[in-house]
C-alpha cells in the first residue's frame, strides 16, 4: 500500500483552538471509559462504546462538542486503548 501526500503552500492550517478542543474531548472519553470499566468490571470496547452512546450523560456533552454526533465512532481507538491498558493491568 502506498500513500501519496500532496502539500500545497496555501493549504489551511489546523486551528489551535480545534486541536485543543480535540484533546479535551479525547481526555473526557478516556475518563468516561475508565469510569465505565470500573462500574461494569469489563473491558470490551464495543460494549463500552455502545454504553457511552446510549446511556452516559457526560458523553452527550462530548458528542455536542463534535461536528457530527457519529464521530464518536471515530474515537473508538481511544476507548480500545484504555481497555487494552486495563487488560494489561488485570
Amino acid at each position: 500500500m502506498s500513500v501519496l501526500l500532496v502539500i500545497l503552500p496555501g493549504a489551511p492550517k489546523v486551528s489551535k483552538e480545534i486541536a485543543e478542543n480535540d484533546r479535551e474531548i479525547n481526555s473526557e472519553i478516556q475518563n468516561c471509559t475508565k469510569d465505565l470499566i470500573k462500574l461494569l468490571g469489563m473491558t470490551n470496547p464495543q460494549v463500552i462504546l455502545r454504553m457511552l452512546i446510549d446511556n452516559d450523560k457526560k458523553i452527550k456533552k462530548i458528542i455536542n462538542g463534535l461536528p457530527f454526533s457519529d464521530q464518536l465512532y471515530f474515537k473508538f481507538h481511544i476507548i480500545k486503548e484504555v481497555c487494552n491498558k486495563y487488560n494489561d493491568v488485570c
